[in-house]
């Protein structure tokens, strides 16, 4: 019998000493995230949406993207596509406008025909394929698919405040916040958590996989955030307003993208948690909008 319970409480201490080790180890890459503010890209290659005016909206807030060259890494040179969805959030108690964006990440994918790296694969690969404006189909549907999205959440102007940077799979997840939301946040909560780097970041006991790796600038007009895409992986190494000052010295190439109206995939409909846990967002600051575009 007590050999059972022996093996049991060493067991149990194995749990306990993960659960307790993990947000500790989490920090790692979440400080490597913040260091986004000093990145630098030598060389990077701008992805932008075409313009179209059946999208007005969402072509106003889609992000730009700067995608690391480093070597052959310089993508593919035909149109991409990037889905989009309107939707809303309950925030302090009002509905807040949000936009969601997703594409597929590319991974090491190598055209045959010129040797070199494939940014995002061509149209047949995606889980969605456009109809009309507003419905879609399901089309190619691959478990397997590494996603990358961001979800927007606009202020009672119509511009981004609050911008959650979505990937399957992910250790952590980022999300950005404008300056005047965290301003807000300190005048409310006063001083940051212990951990953490931003009053709107909620204990690290709280919510250990979710990161604010800084806060960007408050967009003067309504307008899409830069993604700042590494070579390596195209994963989302910091994001900044448009606002603000290039973090890539030479753009050697501009590439577009399609904007197409979808639904999104379980992959990345599954990240898009509750704001309200996830920040620590003051009830007594306004976001404003209530109805989708």
């Amino acid at each position: 019998m007590n050999g059972a319970v022996t093996r049991r409480l060493r067991f149990l201490g194995v749990v306990a000493g993960v659960v307790l080790a993990w947000p500790a180890s989490a920090q790692v890459p979440a400080r490597s995230l913040y260091a986004g503010e000093s990145l630098v890209f030598e060389h990077a290659q701008l992805i932008k949406p075409f313009e179209e005016t059946n999208t007005a909206v969402a072509y106003a807030l889609a992000p730009l993207l700067i995608q690391e060259v480093k070597g052959t890494n310089a993508g593919s040179p035909r149109p991409r596509e990037v889905f989009f969805q309107f939707g809303s959030a309950r925030l302090n108690g009002q509905d807040r406008v949000q936009v969601l964006y997703w594409w597929r990440r590319g991974g090491g994918e190598v055209s045959a025909a010129t040797g070199r790296s494939i940014l995002y694969p061509p149209r047949a690969a995606f889980m969605f394929e456009s109809v009309t404006p507003k419905r879609a189909r399901p089309i190619n549907l691959e478990p397997s698919v590494r996603w990358q999205g961001l979800r927007l959440t606009l202020d009672d102007s119509g511009r981004p405040v609050i911008y959650e940077v979505l990937a399957a799979p992910a250790v952590l997840a980022q999300i950005y916040v404008a300056q005047s939301v965290e301003a807000a946040a300190r005048t409310v909560f006063g001083a940051v958590l212990p951990g953490r780097r931003f009053a709107v970041e909620p204990s690290l006991e709280t919510v250990p996989r979710v990161v604010v790796p800084r806060v960007v600038e408050d967009a003067p007009a309504v307008m899409g955030p830069i993604l700042y895409l590494r070579a390596e992986n195209r994963e989302v190494a910091t994001l900044i307003c448009r606002c603000m000052a290039s973090q890539a010295l030479q753009l050697v190439d501009t590439g577009y993208y399609r904007l197409i109206r979808a639904n999104p995939p379980t992959a990345i409909a599954v990240l898009t948690g509750s704001l309200e846990v996830s920040l620590r967002l003051p009830r007594a600051f306004s976001l404003g909008n209530t109805a989708a575009p």
